[in-house]
């Protein structure tokens, strides 16, 4: 029997273990910077509000495609667990996992009267627009995307992109 534990208890040492999740974000498949490789990302959230990023590589995005809805829950057991890498920046964890099929995914049914959700995200540190010259080199944004251009890199690697973002001030 697989031991509950949650996203803080889950390192790569441990093998056999089950974890309730929330899907905070589903992003759409993308290909690597070779073009060679689809991969798909997801951020997770347990209940104590750790998150997570989880990886679903090639083939397996279509097995988990009706799977993994944003904010439903699930019981999450044996994805692969591997240290996570600083190529894109600041990791959400130490770990990030790796879903393929060999995940075990269980969805949690709803019951009636219904179960409270799980608490949306609270570790934001939200920042308004006209504060930005004041700030340190990493805050939040509490905005609407509504132009987004494609990313490029710069000669050291380090990845850039453009937003126009607006928020809700008049």
């Amino acid at each position: 029997m697989a031991e509950r534990l949650n996203i803080n208890k889950i390192t790569s040492s441990i093998i056999d273990w089950t974890c309730k999740i929330q899907v905070i974000d589903k992003g759409h498949c993308r290909t690597n910077r070779d073009g060679n490789k689809k991969y798909q990302l997801l951020i997770l959230q347990d209940e104590e509000e750790t998150q997570i990023e989880a990886i679903i590589f090639g083939i397996d995005i279509t097995h988990y495609e009706d799977i993994f809805v944003p904010f439903q829950k699930y019981l999450v057991s044996m994805a692969n667990v591997r240290e996570s890498t600083k190529i894109s920046g600041i990791p959400l964890h130490d770990f990030t996992w790796m879903i393929d099929r060999s995940t075990i995914v269980e969805p949690i049914e709803m019951v009636t009267p219904p179960e409270q959700p799980l608490l949306p995200p609270t570790k934001l540190n939200v920042a308004p627009f006209d504060s930005f010259d004041y700030q340190g080199s990493e805050f939040d944004i509490l905005a609407i995307v509504i132009n987004g251009s494609r990313p490029s890199y710069t000669s050291n690697g380090s990845r850039i992109q453009g937003f126009i973002i607006i928020d809700h001030q008049s």
